[in-house]
């Protein structure tokens, strides 16, 4: 169709990017094509049209032009163009008037030729078939005269005369006033439009349609079948009112401009600013691209960078082409029910309603879709059809058709009849118009490619420099050009990186950014440019530092004026309207003021979002901010399964049931000109947050429920061009914005969620963004004093300064640690401090869950505060219970039945370690904090937690969270009542009304997002719940407003959290990471032993306190292995309750058995299960032990005693005056160390006389040379080289206190400085460590650890001038101790003798004659032996008398010492060649004796004797070292094993297992058994030396417990034997109970099973292997399989060798098993070894190879298997599958429930995998580098401590416990030695196969070492580890793990090189694992490297233990 009409009046021209606005006259001949394509031609002549030729066809609908007559002359004709439609039925209308019908002004018709009036409706008319009229003559020249007359003349007098003949008239043409049909015709058309809007009313719901009699009606019809109303509807898609004589014209393309039938739905106030870009002709370029595809009847995609620009060209194009529009945001959640229609209730029916998708169609809209690339596979192919062929089917039935179609089937069959078919009209005018982002660059999903083929896509890139700097000039005028240029050139710089790119940075956020920057321009650039780019969330650390050289190069300048940033006063700034203060509780900061004054700024231009650390205290400044502007911010918190729709309105059911639509906070705010926080955009997903693009941008936004929010400036606009009222407006849902409206949006820089930066491109684009730093030093201190008031200022300075050191820190791990000590946390730290000094540290652990650190961050932190000084004040605090709880005890709750009911009442059992967490939980509650209560399982989170609030007699709400809370399920229960879905208060609600405790058990199995919502309410008070309804302070209560939304916050109100500890096992979700520094953290740990023993005595009275303490030991080394990683699940104290209960109710239940009802769960873990039996039989508990096994000492008769002499007293008794001696003690400052020992019991299979074993932690080439025990708990033992003392006490568990004596110079002067130490025992908290060869003593004192040297004028033992030279050569005497209640010391040789009491009074004694030898009879008594003479020295009365005496012995027998009795009255003596003598008293009575037959007559255990144990060496020895006396009838001896007869080693014993023995003495039954002590630990090579102490490698004491002796080895462990037969015989029945159970054997159980078919037992064969890897059991013929015969698999019987094939295993009988015949084992182990040998043969791997390789393979496998379970567990965790909502099959979704009433489908959610989100960044592998020593001195010094072996063990972990994990850990193992720092073994994706492979690289490594050149690359071999990693950037994590000799300074290597090199920042972190002893130089390397990442290895064995630890932080 074509049309020419004459336009006068304004007309736009848009020509070469240049815009100019005429007045004249034109001609425009615009064709029509279907569908509705307009082709202009313009001529611009004035005032004359030419006569050009209009072809009609039948389809033709010709629209003409109302002309209005003003006044002559052509001046004064306003010629208006409307496309006004028309239908042929008009003409039957008009030839029916003009026959008998007359319109009158009820506009209806009156038959006229009919006696009866009858009425008809126009609508009937309309209905009826017309008349076809005669066609127009295809030419404009007709008969008529049509000379001299324009095309519209022509026009108007044709219809003039068709009209007028129809009436029985003819005229020709003339002046319009005298047309006599012209009122007819008016009166027609009005009619026809009247019904047009009724009838649109009720079919296409329109709410208006406005008609204006402007003039004549000049119509010209075309030819054609009837057509109906609708068709005309739909074919135009205008109505009625007119443009002005509008058009736009672009370069060569024009389009008629038609104004909207809902001018409403046009944007309005952009194009005006069109004129900003006229001198940019790429914006024109896109306007006139846009106007082509549109006249074109294309769709457009506009693709390019995320920013405003886009849609800025979209909403100027719909506005300049007055184009009404449908706006579609995209996001991740987006379904089929947010895009055609949606099904909503009403008066309890439900329909169908369409949305914006299904209502531009139909009413002819340009629909555009925002954010194409967010939308979720197969959603929006949805619409495929709808663009390729205007075609769509709709829930509700209906069937939009295309147009052509639609018209066609109109000319055969009524309007009706295709309504009642359902079909719906496609108007032609319908467009698409999309936009989306370019992917892979941006995040998102690639378009779908049938989509894709069905747009025209145009890039629209970002506008140019010159007109970026253009408009931000003009924006900014108080900012310095050249500030602004750099800044902009720095801006396109970043984006036009390609080598580094950087992510975009927002171009189309300059223009605000500059407005802001306007208003304070005294910012710094650097500030400006963080408004624009949120680097701090978007960039990785390498980004970071790469962008500041680009701030460098283009002078962003980062320093901060000397004075303070002020707005400039014409700043117009929001202002709220609640009167409100700013609070007296801010503290304001100079670092806080500059971020008020930025927000400020900021929301004087628009919306803002502020950044920060987590904890910074940006909630706080947003708060105090809005007070200073009059608003009280309404907070509304995010979370992850948020989505678009939620952020805007929720949908809800009235008491009706009917559906309906609520606003948000962010919409009511919005709406009511309010502030609104959008708390935690960090965790919500960014497509959600992307749907307020055009919120933030435009200040527009459409709800979900069809409605439209409009910015203040356009809702007034859109009001003055519509003329419509707000009232009017609103009616059509467009509602206003209120210009003081602000959103701000806040989150942390680093997701609380991911751990991860958040940020994209398209979410940096949204928004400027105002940073929040952590505050200095300074001013944190000073704004926790001004909070804190009464805070101690040295300690708010010391934990001030250690949160710094903690950010500050170049290792990862404490750096994290740093953002748990937020600033909210550090207050909460000087709040509790005021309440209880002096627990600084202890506050600090619990802040930060230093509990469950990993061992080498639980290091280095430690070690940090160790090295700041932070530590607790000693002593144990005093507490009073009852008082404390009393201060806590609710107050102001109401009282009554329900609140009785909910205080809890729990059976608790009170010990010093609960109790201490009662009294801390409630000083917090003092405070008004909140609890979390953090721990691992079982240890008493609940029954603590119900006492409390017992105690405080408070009652409480419960919630148990779990996977699939929900956020509205937190906050509401819904259900559904008679079809209306109604929601219920939840547990949270009703305790924040009632002031009730909420305790929410199971916090952190709920998602983070779900727990994160709590975070408004524990912080401010405030919470949106789901109803609409909102928490709030019930100071916020205004009585005077209505508050029927509101619920005031009770007062009282408390949450307290219970969760399981972070990380693994529990692999909960980081809930202390998300809310964690909103409560007070209480770490629940399981209780020390002495409140352990307490709680199980009040649980289990009638168990035997041993047996308790068995149990405790056992499960304390568990929690520990746990802590430590070497056991995945940490026992509890839940468990070891259980056991106890049961054996108090059931006693003869053998102990073993009562265990395995906690680990039978660990049954079918081998390895789990071998460690938890290896440690209950390390406490005495035999589990695992299936049989009664004893070896104890065969017992063997000695003679019996006789007669070898008798006592006689000489004459010659003389008086000895003692000289009392004043001991001078010297104090000494000893250094001092805590470490661990390890208690094992030694009867776990297998009873003996060996009790228990103790390891000390003895270095290499240590030796222990003496012990002794103070008192119950309490033993000490010395050691030498270096010279040390250990002290075990009660006071800390399996802790061993380590005196460095050597360091302090004690023991020096030794002779050869081979000191020989002993200790003496004073009483139970004194001793005296005495240095035999120069007599040098120290003394001990237990209470405050203090040492002094005691020293003398007098020459004695404390000479020290004995400490001088030694003579090089030779044996100087050594002085002697005997210990006693006095203890005496002499010198061999020498005249004077020494006693020293317990208050250290010491006397003097001159002997006549030089002693040999001294044996104490009793306290008083002493036999001295001076050569062949012996003399009885007595104390009398007056002093001490010196008797001699002679004993006549026979044969050769001495007496060595006295072995006295309690009582006093037998006496033992020691003798050579005896078993023993004895005798009643010395004086007049025989001596007897147990003569020892001679030893040529006896076979002893060992026939070889060292040289260094000949007798003169053995004599030499102190005798009271080696024997000890056990009650009244038993002698101890410590007898070597060339003493000892054959006949003490059993049949299945070596004598190679044994070093020695102790030699048991009965002398009342003549008794003897010899008791083996096995070897030590280590081997010594220092004989010679021992031999001065011990014929054997160890030394004996007396144990507290009467019954037994301890022994301590040179290699450090202590052992304790049981000598008495009594106590072995009790001790073997408990023993014996244990493993059997007291009555088993009363118990039996008859039952009958089930044979196995043995009938399938075949001869073994390896199987058939199933290609497809089926599952097969119980047969005998696949191999892998189970539970059946023959073939090689699992859980069968008669197979050849194991085959695991991954499936689950079925197993028979063990019986079954034991009954094979013995053909079948020996076949069956021919064939494994068969396959055995094949499988080598494979990897050419020989027999001893396998042998060589098991050997390493054994020591490490532990620890593999525990490497590979925690990364298989973090694997497990990453891939849990997710809830998917939105599905039309699976669980209902109970936040769906009112779509499900309304009927809708897609209600349901499901558990699968979930796959990335689009554009998440790739995960990357992380990249290891194990440099290994491979020098020679590692070769070389490997068989003095296996360092070498130690190190290929170590290569040998990492490549089996990353085997398969490469994808993960991408690894490289490289050697440095003398020949360079770099020879790679195993490379980068080269990995070995299969163990023959690993074991050849293993061999690499010891041939290396065994013929390299001698050197040290150490330095360099980490230097080019780290600069090669560095440049890695296909890696997320950098590690490298370094191993050299420790013995760094031998090549001149100084400990800061390496230090240094360690720390440097290149994004690497490096671990060096040093091997060797170095003595002294031990701790100072370790000092000087960086704590946690470095180690000093002593004993090699600890290297695959470190490993583990260095994987557990880093790899997993």
């Amino acid at each position: 169709m074509r049309i020419e009409c004459l336009l006068s009046g304004n007309e736009s021209h848009i020509d070469n990017g240049s815009l100019s606005v005429t007045k004249c006259y034109q001609k425009i001949t615009v064709n029509i094509l279907e569908p509705f394509h307009c082709e202009v031609n313009q001529d611009s002549e004035n005032g004359c049209v030419e006569h050009d030729l209009m072809d009609f066809n039948e389809d033709t609908v010709v629209i003409s032009l109302w002309i209005r007559r003003r006044g002559r002359g052509c001046d004064d004709i306003a010629i208006e163009t409307t496309l006004v439609p028309t239908i042929p039925e008009i003409i039957g209308i008009v030839n029916d008037i003009s026959d008998n019908r007359i319109l009158d002004s009820s506009n209806t018709f009156t038959e006229t030729g009919s006696m009866v009036k009858k009425e008809i409706t126009v609508s009937d008319l309309i209905e009826c078939e017309s008349p076809v009229v005669e066609k127009v003559i295809p030419s404009f020249r007709s008969p008529e005269s049509v000379e001299n007359r324009t095309i519209h003349e022509f026009v108007q007098m044709r219809i003039e005369i068709q009209i007028g003949q129809r009436m029985g008239k003819s005229y020709g043409v003339q002046n319009d006033k005298e047309a006599p049909w012209k009122d007819i015709f008016d009166s027609v058309w009005r009619c026809i439009l009247s019904t047009i809007e009724r009838r649109s009313m009720r079919e296409s719901q329109w709410k208006s349609l406005m008609w204006e009699e402007r003039g004549i009606v000049v119509m010209l019809i075309g030819a054609g079948s009837a057509t109906a109303i609708r068709r005309v509807t739909q074919h135009t898609g205008r109505f009625a009112s007119t443009s002005k004589g509008n058009y736009l014209k672009i370069g060569n393309v024009s389009k008629a401009i038609i104004d909207a039938r809902r001018p409403e739905f046009v944007p309005t106030g952009y194009a005006a600013d069109v004129t900003k870009f006229d001198s940019n002709p790429e914006l024109v370029a896109h306007l006139k691209w846009l106007l082509q595809k549109d006249l074109l009847n294309q769709d457009v995609f506009l693709i390019g960078p995320p920013g405003r620009l886009r849609s800025q060209i979209v909403l100027q194009y719909l506005e300049l082409t007055q184009s009404e529009f449908e706006w579609l945001s995209i996001t991740r959640d987006s379904t089929e029910g947010d895009i055609k229609q949606r099904r909503e209730i009403s008066g309890g029916t439900a329909f169908y309603s369409d949305l914006g998708a299904v209502r531009a169609a139909i009413d002819g809209r340009v629909l555009v879709i925002d954010g194409v690339e967010k939308a979720e596979r197969n959603v929006l192919p949805i619409l495929n059809n709808l663009l390729e062929n205007r075609e769509m089917q709709l829930d509700d039935g209906r069937f939009l058709m295309h147009h052509n179609k639609f018209n066609r089937l109109e000319e055969k069959y009524s309007l009706k009849e295709l309504q009642s078919m359902g079909l719906e009209r496609v108007s032609p005018l319908f467009r698409v118009i999309a936009l989306g982002l370019p992917v892979p660059k941006f995040p998102g999903y690639p378009l779908d490619p049938p989509l894709r083929s069905r747009f025209q896509s145009r890039h629209v890139p970002d506008l140019s420099f010159d007109t970026v700097h253009l408009l931000c000039r003009s924006q900014s005028p108080r900012v310095p050009s050249s500030r602004l240029s750099n800044l902009i050139s720095l801006v396109f710089a970043l984006n036009a990186q390609e080598t580094l790119p950087f992510p975009y940075v927002p171009v189309s956020n300059l223009e605000r950014v500059a407005q802001i920057w306007n208003t304070v321009p005294d910012m710094p650039s650097e500030w400006a440019f963080k408004l624009l780019y949120p680097r701090d969330a978007l960039l990785s650390d390498g980004e970071t530092k790469r962008i500041k050289e680009f701030l460098n190069k283009f002078d962003i300048d980062g320093k901060k004026s000397t004075t303070r940033a002020v707005i400039a006063e014409d700043v117009k700034i929001p202002h709220g309207s609640d009167s409100i203060r700013p609070s007296p509780s801010f503290y304001p900061t100079t670092a806080h003021e500059e971020v008020i004054t930025g927000l400020t700024a900021s929301l004087s231009i628009g919306d803002i979002a502020l950044l920060g650390p987590k904890g910074a205290g940006k909630s706080t400044v947003v708060k105090e901010m809005g007070a200073r502007l009059g608003f009280r911010p309404t907070t509304l918190v995010v979370y992850q399964d948020m989505n678009s729709r939620e952020l805007l309105q929720s949908r809800r059911m009235n008491e009706k049931g009917d559906t309906l639509w609520e606003d948000s906070p962010l919409v009511k705010a919005a709406r009511e000109g309010g502030m609104c926080v959008l708390d935690g955009i960090d965790r919500v997903h960014p497509s959600s947050l992307s749907a307020l693009a055009p919120l933030l941008h435009h200040r527009r936004i459409d709800l979900p429920d069809g409605s439209r929010l409009l910015g203040t400036d356009e809702y007034r606009m859109m009001a003055d061009k519509t003329g419509l009222s707000e009232e009017e407006l609103n009616k059509r849902r467009i509602s206003e914005i209120k210009s003081s409206f602000r959103l701000i949006l806040v989150g942390d820089t680093v997701s609380s969620l991911k751990g991860t930066r958040w940020m994209n491109s398209p979410i940096a684009a949204l928004t400027p963004f105002v940073h929040m730093e952590t505050l200095d030093m300074g001013e944190k201190a000073s704004l926790i004093r001004s909070i804190v008031p009464r805070a101690n200022t040295d300690t708010v300075a010391t934990v001030v300064k250690f949160t710094e050191e903690l950010t500050k820190s170049n290792d990862p791990a404490l750096h994290a640690v740093a953002s748990s000590l937020s600033l909210r946390r550090l207050i909460q730290i000087a709040k509790r401090e005021t309440l209880e000094g002096g627990s600084i540290r202890s506050l600090l652990e619990r802040a930060t869950l230093s509990r469950f650190f990993p061992s080498l961050t639980r290091k280095s932190f430690d070690g940090l505060m160790d090295s700041m000084g932070i530590k607790d004040e000693e002593g144990k605090k005093e507490y009073d219970l009852h008082s404390e709880m009393a201060a806590v005890g609710g107050e102001g709750i109401k009282e009554g039945i329900e609140e009785e009911a909910m205080i809890p009442e729990t059976l608790f059992y009170h010990n010093d370690h609960h109790s201490s967490i009662l009294v801390e939980m409630a000083r917090d509650f003092r405070l008004g904090e909140h609890l979390l209560l953090i721990g691992n399982q079982g240890v008493g989170k609940n029954k603590i937690t119900d006492r409390f609030l017992q105690l405080i007699n408070r009652p409480r709400q419960y919630m148990q969270l779990h996977r699939d809370t929900t956020v509205e399920s937190l906050t509401l229960e819904t259900k559904v009542e008679g079809g209306v879905v109604k929601c219920v208060d939840s547990a949270l609600v009703r305790a924040v009304r009632n002031g009730q405790i909420l305790v929410v058990d199971e916090a952190d199995k709920a998602s983070v997002h779900v727990i994160a919502v709590l975070k408004s309410l524990l912080d401010e008070g405030t919470l949106q719940l789901g109803d609409g309804r909102r928490i709030v302070p019930s100071s916020w209560i205004d009585p005077s407003k209505d508050n029927s939304n509101l619920i005031p916050l009770h007062p009282q109100f408390r949450a307290i959290l219970l969760a399981n500890r972070p990380g693994f096992p529990f692999l909960g979700n980081d809930l202390f990471g998300t809310i964690g520094d909103l409560c007070a953290v209480h770490v629940i740990d399981n209780p020390s032993r002495e409140s352990e023993m307490k709680m199980l005595r009040q649980y289990a009275p009638n168990v035997d306190r041993s047996t308790l303490l068995k149990l405790i030991g056992a499960f304390d080394d568990l929690r520990k292995m746990s802590d430590d990683g070497s056991l995945q699940y940490p026992y509890s104290t839940r468990e070891i309750v259980a056991v106890a209960k049961h054996l108090n109710e059931f006693p003869d239940d053998a102990i073993t058995e009562v265990v395995k009802n906690v680990f039978d769960f660990d049954r079918y873990s081998t390895d789990r299960l071998d460690t938890v039996e290896e440690v209950f039989q390390k406490h005495g508990i035999p589990l695992g032990v299936h049989r009664v096994s004893v070896r104890v000492a065969e017992v063997m008769k000695i003679p019996s005693a006789i007669e070898i002499g008798r006592w006689r007293k000489r004459e010659g008794r003389e008086m000895i005056a003692p000289s009392v001696v004043e001991v001078e003690r010297e104090w000494l400052s000893v250094p001092h160390s805590i470490d661990s020992y390890t208690k094992s019991s030694t009867r776990s299979e297998l009873f003996t006389e060996q009790h228990h074993k103790i390891e000390l932690p003895f270095g290499p080439n240590q030796l222990g040379t003496d012990l002794t025990v103070l008192g119950p708990n309490s033993l000490l033992a010395v050691a030498v080289n270096p010279s040390q003392m250990y002290w075990m006490h009660g006071e800390k568990e399996k802790t061993v206190v380590k005196f460095d004596l050597f360091s302090h110079g004690a023991f020096r002067g030794a002779q050869n400085d081979e000191p020989i130490i002993r200790v003496i025992r004073l009483d139970e908290e004194q001793a005296l460590i005495h240095e035999e060869t120069t007599g040098e003593t120290l003394h001990f004192d237990t209470k405050g650890w203090s040492f002094s040297r005691l020293t003398s004028k007098a020459k004695g033992f404390m000479d020290t001038l004995n400490r001088i030279a030694q003579p090089m050569f030779g044996q100087k005497e050594s002085w002697k101790f005997v210990p006693g209640d006095r203890v005496a010391s002499y010198q061999k040789g020498g005249t004077r003798f020494d006693l020293l009491d317990r208050q250290l009074n010491c006397i003097n004694l001159v002997l006549p004659e030089p002693i040999d030898r001294i044996v104490r009879v009793d306290g008083d008594t002493i036999i001295v032996h001076s050569g062949a003479s012996s003399s009885i020295l007595k104390e009398e009365r007056h002093g001490w008398s010196l008797t001699p005496i002679e004993m006549n012995l026979e044969g050769q027998v001495n007496i060595r010492t006295t072995l006295k009795n309690g009582d006093g009255k037998d006496l033992l003596f020691d003798a050579t060649n005896c078993y023993y003598a004895k005798s009643d008293d010395i004086g007049e009575s025989p001596i007897l004796a147990s003569l020892r037959p001679p030893l040529s007559s006896l076979s002893m255990v060992d026939k070889g004797r060292p040289h260094y144990l000949a007798d003169k060496a053995l004599n030499r020895i102190d005798p009271t070292r080696n024997i000890e006396r056990m009650g009244d009838d038993i002698i101890v001896r410590i007898t070597p094993r060339f003493a000892t007869p054959k006949e003490a080693v059993g049949k299945d014993e070596s004598p190679m297992n044994i070093d020695g023995f102790l030699e048991a003495i009965n002398t009342k039954s003549g008794e003897v058994a010899y008791i083996p002590v096995p070897p030590p630990r280590r081997v010594s090579y220092a004989g010679n030396r021992i031999a001065r102490f011990t014929p054997t490698n160890f030394v004996m004491t007396k144990d507290v417990e009467e019954d037994r002796v301890l022994t301590l080895d040179t290699g450090g462990v202590v052992r304790s034997f049981e000598i008495s037969r009594e106590s072995l015989s009790k001790s073997f029945t408990q023993w014996k109970d244990m493993v059997e159970g007291k009555g088993k054997e009363k118990d039996r159980v008859e039952y009958t099973m089930k044979t196995p078919n043995r009938d399938m037992l075949k001869t073994p064969t390896v199987g058939k292997f199933d290609p497809s890897n089926a599952p097969h059991h119980g047969g005998g013929m696949w191999a892998g399989g189970s539970g059946g015969y023959n073939t090689a698999g699992l859980g069968g019987a008669g197979g050849p060798f194991r085959l695991d094939s991954g499936n689950d295993v079925h197993q028979i009988p063990e019986f079954a098993k034991r009954e094979l015949p013995e053909h079948i084992l020996k076949k069956a182990k021919e064939l494994a070894k068969e396959e055995y040998a094949k499988r080598l043969k494979e990897i050419k791997m020989s027999e001893h190879d396998a042998d060589a390789y098991k050997s390493l393979w054994e020591r490490v496998e532990g620890n593999v298997k525990h490497v590979r379970e925690i990364i298989d567990g973090f694997e497990a965790k990453k891939k849990e599958r997710v809830w998917l909502r939105h599905q039309t099959t699976g669980d209902l979704d109970d936040s769906k429930l009112i779509e499900g009433v309304a009927g809708e489908n897609n209600i349901y959610r499901c558990r699968q995998d979930k796959d990335p989100d689009p554009g998440t960044p790739q995960t990357k592998p992380k990249r290891l580098r194990v440099c290994m020593d491979l020098s020679g001195s590692m070769y070389r010094f490997n068989g003095y401590d296996k360092r070498l072996q130690r190190s290929m063990e170590t290569a040998l972990l990492v490549m089996t416990a990353l085997e398969g994990k490469e994808e993960k850990v991408k690894y490289e193992i490289t050697g440095h030695s003398g020949d360079g720092p770099y020879h790679p073994f195993v490379v980068k994706d080269n990995y070995p196969q299969n163990d023959k492979e690993r074991l050849n690289v293993l061999r690499n490594m010891l041939a290396h070492t065994q013929f390299c050149a001698s050197g040290d690359y150490t330095l360099e071999a980490l230097a080019d580890a780290r600069k090669t990693l560095s440049k890695d950037e296909e890696a997320d994590d950098r590690i490298v793990l370094l191993l050299s000799d420790a013995n760094l300074e031998r090549y001149g290597i100084q400990p800061k090189s390496l230090a240094r090199l360690m720390d440097k920042d290149d994004g690497v972190k490096s671990y060096a694992i040093l091997i060797g002893s170095l003595g002294e130089q031990a701790e100072e390397l370790q000092s000087a490297l960086p704590p946690g990442r470095s180690f000093v290895v002593k004993d090699t064995s600890q290297l695959p233990k470190i490993i583990q630890e260095i994987f557990d932080a880093n790899i997993l």
